[in-house]
């Protein structure tokens, strides 16, 4: 029995050395990101929210769209890309907000981040499924290859319908934000950005979108007008 109790003694203290072990040679912390879908600073509300374009009244009964290949810059200038990383940004009708978590980031300062708006060329004409990119989504074109990048329907006040479905290559949009302070990654904790997206700056600069004249776009001159205004959709704070 004195052997038996010692020898569990020894295991026992064998493990928790190694676990103690593990936290001190620990090398990365986490990375949540909140993302989160308004209308020029207000939650964006599916159904119920009213909102304005060129002065015509509008609802939105959907808003989804990738981020995709999410990097982070440290200040030596080395980049932590996020592997497999296509995360579909979906609003809900009492949910305006999407929390992405980023494990295994290497300790250090980081300055900037990278991310895309879509689908990227390799995977979006790829069979090989990765994060989000399940055609169960629902994202994914029922008569072309590829994704859909970006989706908004509505409606405008008199019953006009909207449906805003944005995808294929030359509609992928890169993004580079200097991050407002530098975050610091440490072992085993978890630092918190919140992303914000403005859904009315798809109708906005450089191109005026006026409902009467464009309301369903599916590809062609159009799409590239409204992937060239959702460059400036987004805004960035570090929590």
């Amino acid at each position: 029995m004195k052997t038996q109790i010692a020898i569990i003694a020894i295991l026992a203290g064998t493990l928790t050395a190694c676990q103690k072990d593990e936290k001190t040679t620990a090398t990365a912390g986490t990375i949540t990101i909140t993302v989160e879908n308004t209308v020029d600073g207000q939650p964006l509300q599916l159904e119920t929210g009213t909102y304005s374009q060129e002065g015509r009244q509008y609802l939105i009964s959907r808003f989804d769209y990738y981020l995709s290949n999410l990097q982070f810059k440290n200040s030596n200038n080395t980049i932590f890309s996020v592997p497999n990383s296509y995360h579909l940004v979906r609003t809900q009708r009492n949910n305006n907000k999407t929390t992405l978590t980023i494990k295994d980031v290497p300790i250090g300062s980081y300055n900037e981040i990278n991310f895309a708006v879509g689908v990227d060329k390799n995977r979006n004409t790829s069979i090989v499924q990765v994060g989000d990119l399940d055609p169960n989504n629902n994202m994914a074109w029922d008569w072309n290859t590829g994704y859909r990048f970006v989706v908004l329907e509505g409606k405008t006040k008199d019953n006009l319908g909207l449906v805003f479905h944005i995808g294929t290559d030359e509609n992928y949009q890169t993004y580079t934000i200097k991050l407002p302070k530098n975050i610091e990654i440490t072992a085993g904790a978890t630092t918190n950005i919140r992303l914000t997206a403005n859904a009315a700056e798809l109708f906005r600069t450089p191109n005026t979108i006026n409902f009467s004249d464009i309301n369903d776009v599916m590809g062609g001159d159009n799409a590239k007008k409204i992937s060239a205004n959702y460059k400036d959709m987004f805004s960035l704070t570090v929590e």
